[in-house]
């Protein structure tokens, strides 16, 4: 069976979003627990409540450690290029490459506007 599109929006009602939350922390949880014993692969999560003091961690907090542990060890979050800076950069030179050559388009047209209305009179 199909499941339908979830439209996501911020829950205004308390008990709804409560009552969500616990929910799809539960099939989360139980996913990773899938994923560990099925793919036979190490897998933790760490859910922080805004009800809760203390955060969920599955399957436990001993080997949540460990696997945070092996993580960090080998290299922990490497982006592709190295740090976010970098990411950031590149993106704010395409994004001023795609300004300057809009601002060329819009000169362009407007000298072209300019020599029709010269045209017409």
């Amino acid at each position: 069976m199909a499941t339908r599109k979830v439209k996501l929006a911020f829950m205004t009602k308390d008990a709804t979003r409560k009552a969500s939350l616990k929910k799809r922390k539960r099939g989360l949880i139980k996913k990773v627990d899938e994923l560990s014993t099925l793919g036979d692969a190490d897998a933790c999560t760490t859910i922080f409540s805004p009800s809760e003091n203390e955060p969920e961690v599955c399957p436990c907090p001993l080997d949540t450690q460990e696997v945070i542990m092996k993580f960090v060890a080998c290299g922990g979050t490497k982006a592709k290029d190295g740090k976010p800076t970098k990411f950031f950069r590149k993106s704010l030179i395409k994004a001023e490459s795609q300004l300057r050559k809009q601002q060329r388009e819009n000169h362009h047209k407007e000298l072209i506007n300019l020599m029709y209305g010269c045209l017409v009179g």
